[in-house]
């Protein structure tokens, strides 16, 4: 492999690991605006480097190799014999044969750059094929120009102080909202928004104007650039994927920041990304929602503690001047390799590496650190409104954050410690695994301090004695954290679960699998037989108080993968409730599950049985699908459609009917022509030269629509590929 190519990659991954040091150090107290300028940064850099090295003159450091000396023998004088001497002068022979040619063999070197040539044309050909998608999306899309949209736009851009003209535009598909364009900036809602209430849209416009104001495109654009320019390294694809987590909490955070209530706000993100998560942007436009995000966004945005704030710009100056710096001396810095001569027999003799000592001593520097992981942090309390019980949260040495309830009367004098006047604060909470001691200040029923955690031997001891392994310190803490004891397993034991390995103890441990909680699932009825299925449910936020409601709407006896699938899906008892309740009575969970994935909610059933319909769930869900809105149906009765069916509606919606197209033909003299010719003039172009253009279109209609389909075929190629990577 050529050096210069091994040398740009450790200078790149020089500029990787700074960017992933930078940013972990703002991870507490920085906000997510200021890790994204920090990796924008990183990936300007990276793009830079190449160029940089060719142009920026070298600057030599020498690193001196040890080479042992050899001895050498002085070789003996050279004897030419009378015939050798013969056979050199003699001509040579017309009859002699030819030489015949050396093959030259294909190398190493030469298969490596052109497997990475074509790697980077594939990729570029995915940023074509998903501007062209961009594009697409755009130009088959309607300019919204609705009064409650258009001064909703101009009410959040003047609030962001955005100066540039940013269209708003309905897409007929339905799409994630999401935001497109790097000059000309487009904002693209799907038609289902007309339905949404004004909290939502408020929510959504800010959260894409975000966008627009950060030029998120423009650097999604760059990330894509260079994760073509260095595709084989790693590091770079985690790299685009950190811009891309960084940028959804900056953006969050500038919509809370704007006065949306966060848990408001998490509800309108959760809906919208359950109704059209699985309508993937394209790599060049910024959608609103990715399902594999929500959980950290959720938790980012309920977080009263986070840093929102905008990073200032001297100091963004300052650190785009300490960037230039540091890709300036790398590009400059060329490392040559001065070899030094030295006795064969005493080098390295004394220095001399043992075999498998370096993997032994990170092994043992990762033992130890997780060893002394919870051994002591600081710690905060709070009194709960209940006024028994406590909220206790406590931050370890490993940046870790743990949190739980504790009833006042389980810790000796904490309850006087709360509700008393205040002052130095020293509580014992004691657990099987192991005690935490707390020492700190307690005003007004909160406080916090330091603590402690001292590991109990004897019930380590106990475990070995059950037939689990020896734990370490961290599964001690962990396990005491959750209250996990002898009384837990004898819990199991009594519920005939699987005996679990140690590990599998700890793991439902960090998930919040406790004695309660196993025997409030054993007592509805779910005793599932292993740590591991409670670990999941538990994940998944299902409890007995969501199987209770779900078995009050009829719906028993479900499985564990039913439960998980209802909760993922948004489908609990007030949905199922609500529907039951416009009589749909017969829903199975797979026909409520798939209402909740397309969007049909009890409100939407209402809306269209106040407009005198008596749909059912097929087309509802079929109607949901083609943005068919209760607003829509008004708009195509006032202009003399009274209650078409809902198959109608679809094809109207679907050919981009509305009420300027009926306008369009009044003024060509066409007054309410049926649905049927209404769509053949549609389809035709009758709000343009229809009778010039559309032949000329249909013509070649059939070799466009192969063309469409080729080009989807190989972005879904591309995207699978990719998402393999960014895994």
């Amino acid at each position: 492999m050529s050096p210069g190519i091994v040398e740009l990659a450790i200078k790149s991954s020089v500029i990787i690991v700074a960017a992933a040091a930078a940013a972990g150090v703002m991870r507490r107290r920085g906000s997510a605006a200021s890790r994204h300028f920090v990796w924008t940064l990183a990936v300007v850099g990276l793009l830079m480097l190449p160029a940089a090295v060719v142009v920026l003159p070298s600057w030599n450091i020498p690193i001196r190799r040890q080479m042992p000396s050899l001895s050498v023998a002085p070789l003996p004088p050279m004897v030419i014999e009378p015939e050798a001497t013969a056979a050199v002068d003699a001509p040579a022979r017309n009859d002699a044969p030819l030489p015949r040619p050396a093959t030259v063999p294909l190398s190493f070197g030469a298969i490596l750059a052109t497997t990475y040539v074509a790697g980077v044309a594939c990729l570029l050909a995915r940023l074509l094929v998903e501007l062209w998608r961009t594009r697409q999306i755009l130009s088959r899309g309607t300019i919204v120009i609705e009064p409650e949209w258009t001064q909703l736009l101009n009410e959040c851009s003047t609030h962001l102080g955005i100066r540039r003209d940013v269209r708003l535009m309905r897409s007929r598909e339905e799409v994630m909202p999401m935001t497109g364009g790097v000059r000309k900036p487009a904002i693209v809602i799907p038609a289902v928004a007309d339905t949404w209430d004004e909290d939502r849209r408020r929510a959504v416009i800010l959260h894409e104007l975000a966008h627009v104001v950060r030029l998120d495109c423009l650097t999604q654009t760059l990330a894509e650039a260079a994760v073509a320019l260095y595709w084989p390294h790693p590091g770079v694809w985690w790299t685009a994927r950190r811009l891309r987590v960084e940028r959804e909490l900056a953006c969050d955070d500038r919509v809370l920041s704007s006065g949306t209530e966060p848990r408001e706000y998490a509800s309108h993100l959760l809906d919208i990304a359950h109704s059209l998560g699985r309508y993937r942007a394209p790599a060049l436009a910024v959608g609103m929602a990715r399902p594999r995000q929500l959980e950290g966004r959720m938790i980012a945005m309920l977080d009263p503690t986070r840093n929102r704030t905008i990073p200032a710009a001297n100091r963004r100056l300052l650190a785009l001047a300490v960037s230039v710096v540091v890709v300036t001396l790398l590009a400059a810095v060329t490392l040559v390799s001065m070899p030094v001569t030295s006795n064969a027999l005493g080098m390295g003799s004394a220095h001399a590496p043992v075999p498998g000592a370096g993997a032994a001593v990170a092994l043992a520097q990762n033992r130890a650190s997780q060893m002394t992981a919870l051994s002591g942090g600081t710690w905060q309390i709070r009194l709960a409104s209940d006024g028994r019980s406590a909220h206790l949260t406590v931050s370890v040495v490993a940046n870790s954050t743990y949190g739980t309830t504790i009833p006042l009367d389980s810790v000796e004098g904490l309850a006087a410690i709360l509700t008393g006047p205040g002052g130095p604060a020293h509580y014992t909470l004691k657990r099987d695994a192991g005690s935490f001691d707390f020492e700190g200040v307690v005003r007004a029923g909160a406080g916090g301090g330091t603590f402690s955690f001292t590991p109990n031997a004897a019930f380590a001891d106990e475990l070995v004695r059950r037939g689990f392994s020896r734990p370490t310190a961290f599964d001690l803490g962990t396990l005491a954290w959750s209250d996990i004891g002898s009384a837990f397993l004898d819990e199991l034991n009594g519920l005939k679960y699987e005996r679990p390995t140690l590990q599998q103890l700890v793991n439902g441990a960090q998930h919040g699998v406790t004695r309660r909680y196993v025997r409030e699932m054993a007592d509805v009825g779910y005793r599932v037989g292993t740590i591991d299925a409670l670990v999941r449910l538990r994940e998944h936020g299902v409890d007995s108080a969501f199987v209770r409601g779900m078995e009050g709407q009829g719906m028993k006896g479900l499985s564990v993968d039913q439960l998980v699938d209802a909760r993922n899906h948004g489908v609990d008892a007030g949905y199922a409730q609500g529907m039951r309740a416009k009589g749909f009575a017969k829903l199975s969970l797979a026909d409520l599950i798939n209402a909740r994935n397309h969007g049909v909610d009890p409100g939407y059933v209402s809306e269209f049985r106040e407009l005198g319909y008596s749909p059912t769930l097929d087309e509802l869900i079929a109607a949901r699908n083609h943005g068919v809105d209760p607003a829509f149906v008004r708009e195509m009765a006032s202009v003399g459609y009274q209650h078409p069916t809902i198959a109608d509606l679809i094809r109207l919606r679907d050919h981009g009917v509305n009420a300027r197209t009926l306008q369009q033909l009044r003024n060509r003299g066409i007054d309410h022509p049926s649905i049927d010719r209404l769509i053949e003039l549609q389809s035709r172009g009758a709000s343009a030269d229809a009778a010039i253009t559309g032949p000329r279109l249909y013509a070649n209609g059939s070799l466009k629509a192969s063309f469409l389909t080729a080009l989807r075929h190989v972005d879904a190629t591309f995207q699978r590929w990719a998402d393999r990577w960014l895994r």
